[in-house]
This record gives C-alpha cells, sequence and structure tokens, in this order.
C-alpha cells in the first residue's frame, strides 16, 4: 500500500542532499520513481491536493522565521555595538575631562594645538554619543536656544513641532 501522507511531506518539506549538505526540493517525477508509483496518479492526486501551494506556503513560512531570528541577532549585535560606542564615548569624554580639569589656566604656555585637538575629539565623542542614542548629530543655534537642523518644507511630525515652537513663522516664509 502506497503511503501517500509520506510522499506529500516530501514533496512540501524536501531533503538534505548528503553529500552537498544542501536542502533539496524534489520533482513529482523523481518521487514517483523513488516510491514507485505512477507518475500520472502522482501528479493528480498532488494538483487535487494542492501540493505546489502548500509547499510554497511551508517554505516561505519558513523563510520568515529565518528572517525573524536574523533580524533578531542582527538587532542584537546593533544593540551590542552601540553599547560599546557609548563606552568609549563615555571613557574618551572622561579622558578629556580630566585634561581641561589639569590644565593649568595661569600657564601662559598653554598649547593652542593641544586645545584644538581636544576640542576636535570632544565633538567626535559627542557625536558618536548622540549617535548611539539615536539623535542627530548635527545641532545649530537660534537666539541662543538650540535645535536640530530640518528641511522646513518636508519636516517630520517631531522635527515639525521643533520648527513650530523654536522658529517664528516669518523666518520660515523667506
Amino acid at each position: 500500500m502506497t503511503n501517500w501522507q509520506a510522499i506529500k511531506m516530501d514533496y512540501i518539506t524536501g531533503h538534505q542532499n548528503k553529500s552537498s549538505g544542501g536542502w533539496e526540493l524534489p520533482t513529482l517525477v523523481e518521487l514517483a520513481e523513488l516510491h514507485q508509483v505512477s507518475y500520472g496518479t502522482l501528479s493528480n492526486k498532488a494538483r487535487e491536493e494542492e501540493w505546489k501551494v502548500q509547499r510554497d506556503d511551508y517554505w516561505e513560512e519558513i523563510g520568515d522565521s529565518v528572517k525573524k531570528i536574523k533580524a533578531k541577532e542582527i538587532i542584537e549585535k546593533a544593540l551590542e555595538f552601540d553599547d560599546q560606542c557609548g563606552e568609549v564615548a563615555q571613557y574618551g569624554l572622561k579622558h578629556l575631562l580630566s585634561h581641561f580639569h589639569n590644565w593649568d589656566e595661569n600657564d601662559k604656555r598653554a598649547d593652542t594645538d593641544l586645545l584644538e585637538r581636544l576640542a576636535r575629539t570632544l565633538v567626535q565623542f559627542q557625536k558618536a554619543g548622540r549617535l548611539v542614542f539615536g539623535e542627530p548629530t548635527d545641532h545649530h543655534r537660534h537666539e541662543g536656544i538650540k535645535f536640530v537642523q530640518v528641511n522646513v518644507n518636508n519636516p517630520t511630525a517631531d522635527q515639525e513641532e521643533v520648527v513650530e515652537e523654536y522658529i517664528p513663522e516669518e523666518e520660515l516664509e523667506s
């Protein structure tokens, strides 16, 4: 007696190739030969029971599951990377602060090149820290108030609130 359920599952799920390790989806011709059944009978049964649709649905679901797993792995790696970047930024800022705290304000021989390098480094650490927290890295001042530069012709909802709150309407029109 023919085990149609086993043949159907072999068609839908396929099998692993022992030599290559890859996954193979057998054709109806291959299954007919393997299970020693008539190709015509097998083909009719597969068509009537919509094996092809079931195979497509099965592999789509497998693909979706794999994508979810990969997305979770990517998110976890990104969060770990952000944490590490945040630690580096915090360490760098502490190191820079120690330079500034130890700076002798009365020292007339202050190295302006060193101050400029420290200031540029500080800006880089600030940008890294902002990126970690999802904040924009470019800020500007307007009448003493810090705000994010946005495209005022097409702002996002959050940016629109900032624009409306801090920029006088007559400046938006110009």
